[in-house]
């Protein structure tokens, strides 16, 4: 259980990096990263 939360908190942190980076390279690329990772999470 420990593992998969360290996983899951690496991964949210990557996502949330590259979300970030995505909206300070464009103002639309923070709504294009969280469609990316929603249809990924589903």
């Amino acid at each position: 259980m420990s593992r998969r939360l360290i996983i899951g908190a690496g991964v949210m942190g990557l996502l949330t990096l590259v979300a970030l980076g995505g909206w300070l390279w464009s103002r639309n690329g923070l709504a294009i990263w969280l469609d990316a990772a929603i249809a990924f999470c589903l």
